[in-house]
């Protein structure tokens, strides 16, 4: 088809349909193709018909796929905006200098025409709406000269409602003050008001001459014990009672597994302000159903860190609660030296020494 198709002319106006009720606005268009050698063309061809605001170049403000055209010896009717009336509309409204292109079988015939006053007829169809609007968006006037409306508003603010009312601003129809009229007769006396609320008290008056003494009162309550004095002297020391038991004290605890000594723990606890003597001694582990220790009296020197005068330990006994059920605990103890062995096991127990002074 490329070079065969030599011109695309305009062969009359075109035709504007609109209907009565505003439809889609269409453009009837009669056109003719001739081939190089200035033959009718026939046959079928694709087509796509564009409008430009320019006679070259610039991109199509509206365009349309007319899809298959029969060209019978030269002549096509096709119809603009069947498939895009509003955009044809709005396009014929956007300028007055439009030019019409068509695209047959892919090739873009030129120049563009101008579209003349024809298809701006189109545009003559506002008249029956006044601007896009229908006769029922405006007010109508009866034969006798009324008008009917639903309400009357200014801008978003009500001022008139449906049934005829003012809800606008009190303000719209307060007019100026007039003058003022004479005064009117005395109207009867009203109902006595309400009492109104106390006055402030009014200054102290001045003081009036002394009355004669009245009878002496009832005996009153007693008042409230008064603040306790200063503390007498001191009495004399009374003679010394009965010596009190001995307290228990925990000289010592771990919950690491490891091999300790009974005097290096009370050196510990001399120089922790241990005071020298005898004690009776427990060192056990802490789990109270499967326990194990020794009991043992312990002397403990005047001396610490001494070799000549060590801490010593006598009448060791070995006491538990029931070992089995847990391993570990004191696993190893020397009378002679003081030194034990402690693991903590499965159990996993503690230990400590408990001692009570009994010198």
């Amino acid at each position: 088809m490329n070079g065969l198709i030599r011109t695309l002319i305009l062969l009359g106006s075109c035709l504007v349909v609109v209907s009565a009720t505003a439809a889609p606005v269409t453009l009837s268009y009669v056109g003719e193709l001739r081939t190089v050698n200035n033959m009718a063309f026939d046959g079928n061809v694709s087509a796509v018909v564009e409008l430009y605001v320019v006679p070259t170049g610039g991109n199509a403000a509206w365009s349309e796929n007319l899809g298959t055209v029969e060209v019978n010896q030269g002549r096509f009717d096709v119809v603009l905006g069947a498939v895009d009336p509003d955009g044809l509309e709005t396009t014929l409204w956007s300028s007055d200098q439009l030019y019409l292109q068509f695209t047959i079988a892919g090739e873009v015939l030129g120049p563009r025409q101008q579209v003349l006053s024809v298809p701006f007829a189109v545009l003559a169809r506002n008249s029956d709406q006044l601007g896009g609007i229908g006769p029922d968006g405006f007010v109508q006037q009866d034969a006798n000269g009324n008008i009917s409306v639903g309400a009357i508003q200014v801008g978003e603010i009500a001022v008139i409602d449906a049934s005829g009312n003012w809800v606008g601003s009190p303000s719209g129809l307060v007019g100026p003050q007039g003058p003022a009229g004479p005064t009117g007769p005395a109207g009867a006396t009203g109902a006595t008001g309400a009492v109104g609320a106390t006055g402030p008290q009014g200054p102290i008056g001045a003081t009036g001459p002394q009355g004669p003494a009245g009878p002496t009162g009832p005996t009153g309550p007693t008042g409230p014990t008064g603040l306790t004095g200063a503390t007498g002297a001191t009495g004399p020391q009374g003679p010394q009672g009965p010596m009190g038991g001995n307290p228990k004290t925990t000289i010592w605890n771990t919950s690491t597994d490891g091999s300790y000594s009974l005097r290096t723990i009370f050196d510990n606890a001399r120089i922790g302000g241990l005071p020298h003597g005898v004690y009776d001694c427990v060192l056990r582990t802490n789990n109270e159903a499967h326990w194990t220790g020794r009991r043992f009296v312990a002397a403990v020197n005047l001396y610490t860190g001494s070799d000549s005068y060590p801490h010593k330990f006598h009448d060791v006994v070995d006491i538990q609660a029931g070992p089995a059920g847990c391993s570990g605990g004191l696993t190893s103890f020397d009378g002679s030296t003081g030194t034990f062995s402690f693991v903590s096991g499965n159990c996993i127990q503690a230990i400590k020494l408990v001692c009570t002074d009994i010198d």
